[in-house]
């Protein structure tokens, strides 16, 4: 990555867990937020690296003169339920954080997370993402700068709709919460 991107992704891996309240923000966003599930359980980069919160997905162009100067960064902490505006625009202000912070860039992760040891997930400075709308929801109200980024007054009205939306589903089984969510989505 340029240093710029470093930056960028560095900011947004500076509040991911805070960012996971906007861009997983359904009790059933959290049955596939998780080590081996159908995206990621922690907070770490790596390159083409599945269980990374945050891929970088290198071009398939075939011509090495222009492939290393593209690639993708994926935000794997992400799911349909998130309002797209919300979601894309806390993570632009994030990567902006990064930028402005100057940022250095992120450890690049190269194995699966969930095989390291506590000490080297702690070397690597690799966290679990918070493990439902609640834990989400109190990183996202716990860092200052994230909510920042939105009035007092939204900051509010999510929290409580989102908490409402979290108690609601906190005595349900996983097939109904499922059921009930593919009617809404």
């Amino acid at each position: 990555m340029s240093p710029v991107a470093a930056q960028f992704v560095a900011g947004a891996q500076r509040h991911l867990a805070a960012l996971t309240a906007l861009t997983a923000p359904s009790p059933v966003s959290y049955l596939r937020l998780g080590p081996h599930h159908w995206s990621c359980g922690y907070d770490a980069v790596g390159v083409q690296n599945r269980e990374a919160a945050i891929r970088i997905c290198p071009s398939p162009i075939a011509d090495p003169k222009t492939r290393g100067h593209a690639f993708n960064i994926e935000f794997r902490f992400t799911d349909a339920t998130a309002s797209p505006y919300l979601a894309i625009g806390a993570i632009i202000r994030a990567g902006l954080e990064g930028i402005r912070a100057e940022l250095p860039a992120p450890a690049m992760v190269d194995e699966d997370p969930a095989e390291l040891s506590d000490a080297r997930r702690a070397e690597l400075g690799v966290k679990e993402l918070p493990g439902s709308l609640d834990a989400a929801l109190a990183a996202f109200e716990a860092d200052e700068t994230a909510r920042s980024w939105f009035t007092p007054t939204m900051v509010e009205a999510y929290t409580s709709v989102k908490r409402l939306e979290a108690e609601t589903f906190s005595a349900g089984d996983a097939a109904a919460m499922c059921e009930r969510y593919a009617h809404a989505y």
